[in-house]
């Protein structure tokens, strides 16, 4: 909780001067990874945030493992994969995680903006409007959301935010 409190408040050498003792005292909670991924890439340090996803790769496949219907982590898990530059493998978690939760608006979001981070355009597309039709209303964000950036000019996706803009 603390270093998401630091990485909230921007300060992100505080979140980097606890990175080793928190991976020392929780490393095996994935959670512990989202903030300090975040803070090496805010600092501008990519070698370090590739180690740390490295290490929440390892900490994400126990958790899968330990449980694997949670579908959170298998989210996270495909979001350091494709960071990783390792596709088949996203691809394979966002799989999974659709699977689960096949009509959930929110999971269906993250594995848009997921595929989009990958630039696979028809399969984000497929997402996003999937994740709409099943409830996902913050239109305004997926529009401005870099995630996405793959998507926002194709005529589909405009047509989507435009349509339901103007239903709400």
């Amino acid at each position: 909780m603390l270093l998401r409190a630091y990485f909230a408040s921007g300060q992100y050498q505080k979140v980097a001067d606890l990175a080793d003792r928190a991976v020392e005292a929780a490393g095996d909670d994935y959670n512990v990874y989202v903030p300090l991924v975040n803070t090496f890439a805010a600092l501008g340090d990519p070698e370090a945030s590739r180690k740390m996803r490295e290490k929440a790769v390892v900490a994400l496949l126990q958790q899968v493992e330990l449980v694997p219907e949670d579908v959170r982590a298998r989210s996270l898990l495909a979001v350091q994969y494709g960071a990783l530059n390792r596709v088949r493998e996203a691809v394979s978690e966002l799989e999974k995680t659709v699977a689960l939760r096949p009509k959930d608006p929110n999971t269906l979001y993250n594995a848009a903006c997921t595929y989009g981070t990958l630039n696979m355009k028809e399969e984000a597309l497929l997402m996003f409007r999937r994740a709409v039709e099943s409830g996902f209303s913050n239109l305004d964000w997926a529009a401005r959301d870099s995630d996405l950036a793959c998507i926002h000019e194709d005529p589909e996706f405009k047509r989507i935010i435009t349509q339901d803009l103007h239903r709400g």
